[in-house]
């Protein structure tokens, strides 16, 4: 009887080894997944950077109207795009595009946009938002329905901001 119970004990503590060495095989394969995964997103985060940053300072500075704050302001969204990269990886240049935008409009920059000498654009006589319709339009290429989606706005408030945009720019002449 009592080696009938050492042998349960024995078995018993044998199928607990063998569990907790299939749980530590699982777990170092998750983790070198992961770290496969990490590595592969920090390359592809930097084939995008190496690729489209030139595209988004451009097209920061049509929003900004100053080369230096569009700099920044890709820095900056580069930067958040990092963090949320496996989130964003799939349409990255629409998602970055709009991280610049929201950082453009953000209330830090609006400090930052007003204390520097006025930029020479015709752009630059527009309120900040409508700016920022105006360049998804026609510097992006944008149909109204995604500039709603990346400003958060609905479809007529950017039809509506662009036309007053339009309005308010001076003849080209």
């Amino acid at each position: 009887m009592q080696q009938i119970g050492s042998l349960r004990r024995f078995r018993g503590m044998e199928f607990a080894h063998r569990e907790s060495a299939q749980t530590e095989f699982a777990q170092r394969e998750f983790a070198q997944r992961e770290f496969a995964q990490r590595e592969f997103a920090q390359r592809e985060f930097a084939q995008y950077v190496t690729s489209q940053s030139a595209a988004l300072v451009r097209f920061a500075t049509a929003l900004t109207g100053r080369s230096r704050l569009a700099e920044d302001l890709v820095r900056d969204a580069l930067c958040r795009a990092y963090v949320r990269w496996d989130r964003i990886s799939a349409a990255p240049h629409a998602r970055v595009r709009g991280l610049v935008v929201a950082e453009y409009l953000s209330w830090r920059r609006l400090f930052t946009a007003r204390t520097g000498p006025d930029a020479v654009h015709r752009l630059a006589v527009l309120p900040r938002k409508q700016r920022a319709a105006v360049v998804l339009r026609y510097y992006a290429g944008l149909p109204d329905h995604e500039i709603a989606a990346h400003l958060g706005w609905r479809e007529s408030t950017v039809r509506t901001r662009i036309a007053r945009a339009l309005a308010t720019l001076p003849d080209q002449r």
